[in-house]
């Protein structure tokens, strides 16, 4: 059976990525990098380290060092000048791979193994939903991009070409920045030879995401779950990040894991990494004399986790000693001097304080500025500040209540229930107590999640265990009853406030008529975690369902066209890979100054683009800049106006002090081309000026 699943697995995710794009080539030699610089070096390092193991942890602790692993090389090779010995990765591991090792830990029942590929499967399917209408690949459409992937598109580009990495979108300036997953992405491009926007679009988040799912089915075998309960883990921290009956917002209470796993590489690699060093420091907590090869790869994990998403390691800091001071335990204290050890030395070497501008203390911030909370708050606002109150416990609930209504029931001996609670209970401080910029802080809760998950799979393992056909056929009902939920404010022509209350409204009195009936824990754990459950299938399928029916795209527009396209990959294979652009669109058509094409696309530093994700612009009002009432770089902009001005001596002054070489004339979105130098390429869409 569990073969049968993996295989089923392999042939979704090969479909997935066939259907969208991507040629067979193109996959079986990404097949090839993962199991060559990922996965080997990971497996030969942890069985060195950690000669004893049970399978599961040795393929997904190992899995997960092998990305450290990577990283760690491409981070190196890159940083000494010799790109070329990351090629050598592969032979490096083979000569540890024959270390003896031995199978030793949990057995894990086929069915869960089979239900794990069920969970990664299904992950697979409604990623590539959520995100590939969105952000085709670049030249097969003219389309409109979401900003975020052309930036990380940009900054794995950048890592591919230079070293140091700094902003590419403002040549020359400092781009302290969670790196690792565009290391990643860079090191497969290197390698394979695979096109940028194909590994970053396509290829990259497959793995991680099933990764992220063995890794929670491991968590949740620490927690106690035997069977059902390793996938049920899984899915609910994929698919129940909130209860979400709004097929029009993707997150109303500011939850979900599967959009930050969707929308950032950062946060999709953290997840593997975070979990799999949990599952590392339950092993070292439950250990009494733990080897030195469970703490170096403690501290592997630590520093890769650190990389992936910066102020991650706080989450298990945080966990760590809550769990330290119920149970007087010095190795979860040792584990968290550790890690926060590693995280001082990364905020001041790579972080050096960004990334704290906005972050402010505001009491349950993030859950009061929800679109879902604000409109019930309004809608509610009859009764005054209870019903402020009331809309607020309710934003809440629904981030929480579908991990929490299960954990209850979840085996509280040895160390993993307290340490699990513990991580998680430290996630929620940035939930409860700080706000930042876009609500980001959330990841960190998100990560905590992690933790919850795990207990609640093993909670609703015991809580359902015997269940008849019965409740089964009531969970069919109840799950037709949510989808008719959602979608009545749209067949009554009802339109904010009132579609939240008759969304929430609606299902709080009809969750309350089916628990007073029932009045058993099982039917209210299910009435909940159901709940949740459909947040992710709504948020993937409603989309497409609309543009269907609308007879559009999601990612109708013409930020890049073909032509365009073409332009900027002339620029990529007949410039030097040191070249500087300067480029006369910033904005395209959204006017948020968060154009990032020309330097993901052309693989090139761009003097001045798109802004409003700079280091500068964070430390500003990062909303007045968006409006563009703020300037984070006055000079750069007045000189860049000037020279698509035809002003010779601002030509030169880009020339000589910012080494500027070409200028990019969009003229699908921008004005005409200054005659400052030689035309080296034109097409309808766009010109290349080499400046003299």
């Amino acid at each position: 059976m569990a073969t049968a699943a993996g295989g089923a697995l392999v042939a979704t995710a090969i479909g997935t990525w066939l259907e969208s794009g991507v040629g067979l080539g193109d996959v079986l030699v990404f097949l090839g990098y993962e199991l060559a610089w990922v996965l080997l070096p990971g497996l030969a390092l942890h069985r060195l380290l950690v000669p004893e193991s049970g399978a599961l942890e040795r393929l997904a602790v190992g899995w997960a060092c092998g990305y450290a692993v990577a990283i760690a090389a491409f981070h190196l090779t890159a940083a000494v000048g010799v790109r070329e010995l990351f090629y050598g990765v592969p032979a490096v591991a083979l000569l540890f791979l024959g270390r003896r090792s031995r199978v030793a830990g949990e057995v894990v029942p086929t069915r869960a193994l089979a239900g794990l590929a069920l969970v990664a499967a299904l992950a697979v399917v409604f990623q590539a939903l959520a995100f590939v209408p969105l952000v085709p690949l670049p030249g097969t459409t003219s389309a409109a991009y979401p900003p975020d992937p052309m930036f990380h598109l940009a900054v794995a580009a950048e890592a591919l070409h230079h070293f140091p990495v700094t902003d590419p979108k403002v040549s020359g300036t400092a781009l302290p920045y969670h790196l690792f997953a565009h290391y990643d992405m860079a090191g497969v491009a290197q390698v394979t030879g695979i096109q940028l926007p194909v590994v970053a679009f396509r290829l990259a988040a497959v793995p991680l995401l099933l990764l992220g799912t063995l890794v929670v089915g491991l968590l949740a075998l620490r927690a106690g779950a035997v069977s059902a309960g390793v996938p049920l883990a899984a899915a609910l921290f994929l698919f129940a990040g909130e209860i979400d009956l709004q097929p029009r917002i993707p997150y109303p209470f500011w939850g979900g894991s599967f959009f930050g796993l969707t929308f950032s590489p950062s946060f999709l690699l953290a997840v593997p990494l975070f979990g799999a060093l949990v599952a590392v420091v339950l092993r070292l907590v439950a250990t009494p004399h733990a080897g030195r090869g469970l703490w170096a790869v403690a501290a592997l994990l630590a520093w890769a986790v650190g990389g992936a998403k910066g102020g991650s390691l706080a989450v298990l800091v945080g966990g760590c000693l809550l769990y330290a001071a119920v149970r007087r335990d010095r190795r979860a204290l040792a584990a968290a001097g550790l890690a926060a050890a590693i995280a001082a030395v990364q905020l001041a070497v790579v972080y050096g304080g960004a990334g704290e501008g906005n972050l402010d203390f505001r009491l349950l911030g993030a859950v009061r500025s929800s679109s879902a909370v604000d409109a019930l708050a309004n809608w509610l606002a009859v009764v005054g500040p209870i019903g402020t109150l009331l809309a607020i416990a309710f934003g809440v609930v629904a981030l929480l209540a579908a991990p929490l209504a299960s954990a209850r029931w979840a085996p509280r001996a040895g160390p993993a229930w307290l340490l699990l609670a513990s991580v998680f209970a430290a996630g929620l401080v940035p939930l409860l107590l700080l706000t930042h910029r876009g609500e980001s802080q959330l990841y960190l809760t998100q990560l905590g999640l992690l933790g919850a998950t795990a207990v609640a799979g093993a909670g609703l393992e015991r809580l359902l265990a015997g269940a008849g056909a019965r409740l089964a056929a009531f969970g069919l009902a109840w799950a037709a009853a949510l989808l008719v939920l959602a979608y009545l404010p749209s067949l009554l022509g009802k339109e904010g406030s009132d579609a939240h209350a008759l969304w929430y409204g609606g299902l709080v009195a009809l969750g309350g008529v089916v628990l007073l009936a029932a009045r058993r824990v099982r039917v209210a754990v299910l009435v909940v975690v159901l709940a949740a459950l459909v947040n992710v299938p709504l948020d993937a399928i409603a989309p497409l369902a609309r543009a269907e029916a609308d007879e559009t795209r999601l990612s109708a527009g013409d930020d890049v066209t073909p032509d365009l396209h073409e332009g900027l990959e002339w620029i990529r294979e007949h410039t030097p890979a040191d070249a500087v652009l300067a480029v006369n669109v910033h904005d395209t058509n959204r006017g948020r100054f968060d154009n990032f094409v020309t330097s993901a696309l052309a693989e090139r530093r761009v003097f001045l683009e798109g802004w409003l994700y700079s280091i500068l612009t964070r430390e500003a009002t990062p909303r007045e800049v968006a409006r563009g009432l703020e300037q984070p770089f006055p000079e750069r902009k007045r000189l860049n106006d000037a020279v698509f001005a035809g002003d010779r001596t601002a030509a030169q002054t880009l020339r000589r002090r910012y080494g500027v070489s070409y200028l990019v004339v969009d003229k699908l979105h921008g004005a005409r081309r200054p005659d400052l130098g030689e035309l080296v390429f034109a097409n309808a869409a766009l010109e290349v000026v080499a400046l003299g």
